[in-house]
């Protein structure tokens, strides 16, 4: 059988697409709402909204999984191209993600997050300080960027002096793993200090993200720690 799927060039990590994405999202929503690019190995793109809430509310159809090991149902994640390690909360289905998703929700509910109101007010203020100092500033990049990865970081569990190296290599993880620029260095870095910080929380909790997870149980039995490790990965 001939197969009759419509194909398209598309490539959400290239050139044409950074400059002109509004414009070919405008074009396939209304020409080809549903299309299958052959870039990174094959994909089907879906650009319309209401085809988008229906894939996120039916797991059992369009997994989440990314099952490195092929232990599974050989699913491959949410990154395209995969991602060569499993961040365990965005990628993964209920009802696992279910469990997983309570043992952080504790920490972002209204009520915890008051506490970090005035944290976040006073990083604001360094940040416009900064921005004073200079003469000059980016919106983006000097207080939407830096301002909620230095509390968000805060709350997960990671000290203070340390937040620049998370954000930078955060900020570059979403290029494809071969990608020249990608951060292999830094994301072995950043995995060192993660194991670093877990073995410090299981012998010293805290009131933080890190320590609830290298603590946490599920049906009885401990979160396995590279479950712990890719959920604070991502």
């Amino acid at each position: 059988m001939e197969d009759t799927k419509p194909t398209i060039n598309f490539d959400q990590h290239g050139a044409e697409y950074a400059a002109n994405w509004s414009e070919q999202l405008t074009q396939l929503r209304a020409k080809c709402p549903v299309a299958w690019t052959n870039s990174h190995n094959g994909f089907w793109v879906i650009t319309k909204f209401d085809d988008i809430v229906h894939i996120e509310r039916h797991p059992e159809i369009f997994s989440c999984d990314n099952d490195i090991d092929q232990t599974r149902t050989g699913a491959q994640g949410i990154r395209i191209p995969s991602s060569l390690i499993r961040f365990s909360l965005n990628e993964s289905d209920p009802p696992e993600h279910t469990a997983l998703r309570k043992l952080e929700a504790p920490f972002f509910t209204m009520s915890a997050l008051k506490k970090w109101v005035d944290l976040s007010r006073e990083v604001v203020d360094d940040q416009i300080d900064t921005i004073i100092e200079k003469g000059h500033g980016d919106l983006v990049h000097d207080i939407n960027i830096p301002v909620p990865a230095q509390v968000t970081l805060r709350l997960v569990g990671v000290p203070v002096d340390q937040w620049r190296t998370f954000m930078a290599t955060s900020l570059t993880t979403y290029l494809p793993p071969n990608h020249p620029d990608f951060p292999n260095a830094e994301r072995a870095l950043i995995s060192q200090k993660l194991e670093t910080l877990m073995a410090d929380r299981k012998s010293n909790p805290r009131d933080d993200v890190i320590s609830a997870l290298v603590h946490a149980e599920i049906d009885g039995k401990p979160l396995p720690y590279a479950t712990a490790k890719g959920m604070l990965q991502s």
